[in-house]
């Protein structure tokens, strides 16, 4: 979607922010766990999901994984990533980043979360 018409579709985001009982250097891999509903209008097609990590080094959002077309309203990810510079030095925390996008004018959608975790891999 480009960012010019991000503008004009209704979007929802949520924030939530893990503190890693472990050093970053000693982290492998991160495997972040959603489980829930996206819903607004039922009818409405074109929703989606993106999930986006605190890039700490670079100050930025980066979207890290994109769920395009949710047609039933369920979400089930199960993805794993590098741990890049996604855990903070200091404070040792992972800051994530849920953003929901609506197809209806009316409102955004609203997400239901049955389960988010994020799993640590350590070497």
């Amino acid at each position: 979607i480009p960012s010019a018409n991000l503008k004009t579709i209704p979007t929802a985001s949520y924030e939530v922010r893990w503190a890693l009982d472990v050093p970053p250097e000693r982290v492998s891999s991160l495997t972040l766990r959603y489980q829930g509903r996206l819903q607004d209008n039922p009818a409405a097609e074109g929703r989606s999901l993106r999930l986006q990590l605190m890039d700490w080094e670079g100050k930025s959002w980066v979207t890290v994984f994109v769920l395009p077309e949710i047609s039933d309203g369920k979400v089930k990810i199960h993805h794993e990533i590098a741990p890049a510079n996604f855990i903070s030095r200091n404070g040792r925390e992972v800051l994530l980043r849920i953003i929901a996008l609506g197809s209806s004018a009316a409102s955004a959608p609203t997400l239901e979360t049955d389960q988010l975790s994020l799993d640590v891999k350590r070497n």
